[in-house]
């Protein structure tokens, strides 16, 4: 009798140890992954002191970015300007995964990765506009 109480109490311990280690699915996949799975929007533009960046007009921009490295800016319905168009670049992720760096004509913005996950990605990012220091973070969820 002692034996199938042992029994049963290991078995209920494994049953319990391994229905509680669910995998989560951002450990299925790689930054690039979840990065390239999918279209990405602006969730939010906010500088250090918490006031927002993102003009309306930004709200539907659609980002694309390819597994081979190339990506794609779409304004969509609403733009900025009225000759605003689609742009094209590169984008690459640091091998230590910890710089996103995308590269249009000449311009090339490194941004400081905070976390990729399927449904989010936050970004910070520094830069001077005549002479300011923006600290920004940059948090897109899925188009």
């Amino acid at each position: 009798m002692k034996k199938f109480v042992i029994l049963g109490t290991i078995m209920i311990s494994m049953l319990l140890i391994f229905t509680n280690c669910k995998k989560d699915d951002d450990d299925d996949k790689t930054k690039k992954e979840m990065i390239t799975a999918k279209s990405w929007k602006y969730k939010t533009i906010t500088k250090a002191d918490g006031s927002s960046m993102l003009e309306d007009c930004e709200k539907d921009d659609k980002f694309t970015f390819s597994s081979g490295g190339v990506y794609t800016n779409d304004p969509s319905t609403v733009k900025c300007d009225n000759d605003d168009a689609t742009k094209t670049g590169t984008w690459t992720l640091s091998a230590d995964e910890k710089t996103f760096t995308i590269v249009e004509g000449n311009d090339t913005n490194a941004l400081t990765v905070v976390s990729v996950k399927e449904n989010e990605l936050v970004f910070k990012n520094t830069i001077t506009e005549q002479g300011v220091t923006i600290e920004m973070t940059i948090t897109f969820t899925p188009y």
